[in-house]
């Protein structure tokens, strides 16, 4: 992915592309100004998608790492996951984010068991 010319960073963007590509191509405009990000990781898909917990793990490492230099410091963090994969993404949260900056866990039910 190729650099931006800096006339579009001036306003609001929808890009289409590869969420980690896209953090590292702007990690130096956002650093430190990301105020709220909400991250909904893929689920055991196939394809160019993890198929295991900790294959999921591992994709999102590099993502969130990219996107930790992004927050501000008053910004938040919101991650879906089901009760499959969350142990393994809040320790993940935890290493990249820090435990102490953890607020809460917000448990939702969609259906019936």
């Amino acid at each position: 992915m190729t650099a931006l010319p800096s006339y579009l960073l001036d306003e609001n963007l929808v890009i289409h592309g590869d969420n980690l590509a896209v953090l590292r191509l702007l990690a130096d405009r956002l650093e430190g100004s990301v105020q709220c990000v909400y991250i909904d990781p893929p689920r055991a898909l196939k394809g160019h998608r993890p198929t295991s917990q900790a294959g999921q793990i591992e994709f999102l490492r590099p993502r969130f790492a990219a996107l930790a230099p992004t927050l501000h410091p008053s910004g938040a963090v919101f991650i879906q996951a089901d009760d499959r994969n969350i142990a393994g993404i809040r320790f993940l949260a935890d290493e990249i984010f820090g435990a102490d900056n953890f607020i809460t866990m917000a448990i939702v039910k969609v259906s019936e068991p």
